[in-house]
């Protein structure tokens, strides 16, 4: 975020919080504008970072084609339609074919992804497509489960409510016993 885009954004963030009757002034207000400006800008640096190049450069030859799962990785991001946060955790599983992927880098591609405006079905389809571009595997089943401050304190404000979203490519969507498998094992 360039100097000239932090001042328009706290300026904006000023203008909101008197909107809402708040006094601009107030001891505990007055660095406010400038706190929601550098958290919105760590909250959505995910905008500038180069997920498929990270992905790309991260493959190694795979020793095998056995499963493998990495499971309950925790995220948070922001919901596009209400700027309100969202979080959970990311399943992942797939069949590699001719590479596999490092476990750190699955999770420097789900933080990059959610790390912006998203909606939770965006997100799981964002982190398969990118994943299947990269490693091309037999098989791919991303699983987000995810608790939505938009359904928690506004709307509907049912508070514990969980969204599940799943997206699967190949071998995934083709061999229900391999499907129920996996689900099986991440259920565990």
């Amino acid at each position: 975020m360039t100097k000239n885009s932090k001042n328009q954004l706290e300026t904006l963030i000023r203008q909101a919080l008197n909107c809402l009757g708040e006094d601009i002034n107030r001891p505990s207000l007055k660095e406010t504008p400038k706190r929601v400006a550098q958290a919105l800008a760590e909250l959505t640096k995910g905008n500038q970072i180069p997920i498929a190049e990270i992905a790309k450069n991260s493959l190694l030859p795979a020793p095998s084609q056995e499963l493998v799962i990495l499971k309950a990785t925790q995220f948070h991001s922001l919901c596009e339609h209400h700027l309100l946060p969202f979080f959970g955790s990311v399943d992942i599983a797939y069949v590699p074919h001719k590479n596999i992927i490092g476990l750190g880098t699955l999770g420097q591609i789900i933080d990059a992804c959610s790390q912006k405006l998203q909606l939770q079905e965006n997100l799981t389809e964002e982190i398969t497509n990118i994943l299947h571009t990269a490693l091309k595997p037999k098989g791919l089943m991303i699983v987000i489960k995810a608790q939505h401050f938009c359904i928690e304190m506004r709307g509907l404000k049912k508070q514990g409510s969980i969204t599940i979203t799943r997206s699967t490519r190949g071998s995934f969507v083709t061999d229900s016993s391999l499907r129920q498998e996996v689900t099986g094992l991440l259920q565990e």
